[in-house]
């Protein structure tokens, strides 16, 4: 199907919904966040550190997903069509089914600002859904749903990897659906599709694998 806007799929007003609940949350969680930077450095060699408020994090932000991604499934009405509770795998085909941007969610990239974390020089890339298909989430929603269930068996997937994808994941999506109106100064715009060794971004790589 050809590219339509989120608000035209959506409806304006249910699409503005939406979108405010989460900017407003997304604002929230990437201020927690940047605070966790004055004590664990955003380097790639931290990916694994882990810590409550890595894991808190991870929790809030695949919550917001997962509450953005019920109202976008209920408005459009596939949890009526399957009749079952909505879950992620409905946003997956109602993106598959009306792209609001011109790049396939999977491929698209998004990058740390270079003014927010200078440090990083050319390892600033995130592709938070590049591992997402219809019968498998991102890692990092795995690794929430492990969290949830045993928080004391799996504290290990409370890490600065996963709690940076989830967040980025949220960026795109807000991103992409708004034409950069919404967002954060942490993340750049969203970008175009994009794989490790493309011609011409061979001097980008990406800051964690999903």
């Amino acid at each position: 199907m050809h590219e339509m806007d989120f608000y035209q799929v959506m409806g304006d007003e249910r699409a503005r919904a939406l979108v405010r609940y989460l900017a407003t949350t997304n604002r929230a969680i990437v201020a927690r966040l940047e605070e966790c930077f004055r004590y664990v450095s955003l380097r790639r060699e931290n990916g694994d550190t882990f810590s409550y408020e890595f894991a808190s994090i991870l929790r809030d932000a695949c919550s917001a997903f997962g509450s953005f991604t019920d109202g976008v499934a209920r408005a459009a009405g596939l949890a009526r069509r399957y009749q079952r509770a909505s879950s992620i795998k409905d946003f997956f085909s109602f993106y598959d089914a009306y792209s609001w941007n011109a790049h396939s969610l999977t491929q698209t990239y998004i990058e740390v600002t270079e003014q927010e974390a200078p440090d990083l020089r050319n390892t600033r890339r995130l592709q938070p859904f590049s591992e997402w298909t219809r019968s498998a989430p991102p890692s990092w929603w795995t690794a929430h749903n492990k969290i949830k269930h045993s928080e004391y068996l799996n504290a290990h997937e409370g890490n600065l990897r996963n709690a940076m994808n989830a967040v980025a994941a949220l960026e795109l999506i807000l991103k992409s659906a708004t034409q950069n109106e919404k967002g954060t100064r942490l993340f750049s715009s969203w970008g175009a599709p994009w794989k490790p060794g493309q011609r011409g971004t061979e001097h980008i790589e990406r800051l964690f694998d999903p």
